[in-house]
Parts: structure tokens; sequence; C-alpha cells
């Protein structure tokens, strides 16, 4: 990998709405905006596998430096 971006994005259930998970996707980017970049077809592909979800938020970060680091 260039670069350890993730993609991190919120996902709820289309027939339920308030239910909703946190859900991450590791690019293979160099920077922040690589990983604006490749957002929506990443977010395409992962809700092409998951026709069940909708995408509510999304945003692009490095990975936690150590345990409890928030980003």
């Amino acid at each position: 990998m260039t670069g350890v971006f993730f993609l991190y994005f919120t996902a709820c259930v289309a027939n339920a709405p308030d239910t909703c998970e946190g859900q991450r996707l590791a690019l293979d980017v160099a920077d922040a905006v690589g990983c604006q970049h490749m957002a929506q077809p990443q977010l395409a592909r992962w809700i092409a596998g998951h026709p069940s979800y909708r995408i509510t938020a999304w945003r692009c970060g490095s990975p936690p430096r150590g345990s409890g680091t928030r980003i």
C-alpha cells in the first residue's frame, strides 16, 4: 500500500433506518485527497454487496495511532 487511509462510513438498514453500524474500508491511497477520490466507487461497490443497507455518512481518515486514540 502506498498509504494507509480508511474510508469510515455509517450504514443503516434501509427498512429500519434507526438500525445503523459503523464500517471501514482500507484504501490503497497516498493521502486524504486520494481517499476522497476513491470513496464514491468504493461505497458503490460495498452497497452492491449489501443491498439492504443505505450509506448515511462517510469520511476519510488515517488509522488510530494507538488504542484509545480518537480520529
